[in-house]
């Protein structure tokens, strides 16, 4: 029983830690801060707080999933009243894939995906360097006009 006690401290312990990550990263996020330094920051938190990543996020997961439930609950019983739909049983099914996310993999995968031309090269920057699209399309710009004009005074050789 005792343990029992432990786990739920514990998995309260989790929620208020994963609150206070979303929490400071909405912060951040308003004050300009790319997003590899939110997430080294939730890193760091969890750290200072003795929680995992992982943990921290199948918070957010699971708390996610009680809300979309209760909203599912909530149509079904409007759509009820309301001569809708039928009265009957729903299953909600769910699928969030993998929580365990790493920064590192993600910013990688998404190089790939610019050095094959699968997505343009300016949004890797909005997404990774905390770049407004505006700026990372310039930057672009000029990447590209350089490129140019280098190919252009070589190729004249």
């Amino acid at each position: 029983m005792n343990s029992r006690k432990a786990e739920i401290e514990h998995e309260k312990h989790v929620i208020g830690v994963a609150k206070l990550i979303d929490e400071l990263g909405k912060v951040m996020l308003d004050a300009g801060h790319p997003p590899r330094k939110i997430a080294l920051q939730a890193q760091v938190t969890c750290n200072q707080y003795g929680v995992t990543l992982e943990e921290a996020a199948k918070a957010d997961r699971d708390a996610l999933r009680a809300a979309l439930e209760q909203a599912l609950y909530g149509a079904d019983v409007l759509c009820t009243l309301y001569n809708l739909a039928p009265a009957g049983s729903y299953e909600a099914a769910f699928n969030f894939g993998d929580i365990t996310y790493s920064y590192e993999e993600d910013k990688a995968a998404w190089r790939s995906y610019v050095a094959q031309g699968w997505v343009p090269r300016w949004l890797y920057f909005v997404k990774f360097e905390g770049m407004s699209e505006e700026e990372a399309k310039a930057l672009c710009a000029e990447a590209e006009n350089s490129q140019r004009e280098k190919a252009e005074l070589f190729g004249a050789e």
